[in-house]
């Protein structure tokens, strides 16, 4: 019991981790639901919201390491997202995409 109990509080914790990462990083320029279009220097990005979790996590994770950057075909807003999620591990990126999915009710058709 004790186990079960353990295991609630730690998901509870990272599922509130998640919704104050995205409260505070991404919000203000995504939407509370992820639901805003971005327009960079470069190109135009999709709303939060129409994108599935391995793309979420992939993209992620490529602007954290920088492979997504400023270049030719990409957004265009490399650095100030790599900022954004240079703190994250890969277990807080898989809590926000999936986080971000739960805004729009997409978690539970996954």
């Amino acid at each position: 019991m004790k186990t079960g109990i353990f295991v609630f509080v730690l998901s509870l914790a990272s599922l509130l981790s998640a919704n104050e990462t995205f409260d505070t990083k991404c919000s203000t320029c995504h939407g509370l639901k992820g639901e805003k279009e971005i327009t960079g220097k470069i190109g135009h990005t999709r709303a939060l919201a129409s994108i599935d979790k391995e793309e979420l996590v992939t993209l992620m994770t490529g602007y954290k390491d920088g492979t997504i950057h400023e270049g030719e075909g990409q957004h265009g807003l490399g650095k100030i997202m790599r900022g954004q999620l240079r703190p994250l591990s890969s277990a807080d990126i898989e809590d926000l995409a999936l986080h971000i999915l739960s805004l729009n009710n997409k978690a539970a058709k996954k």
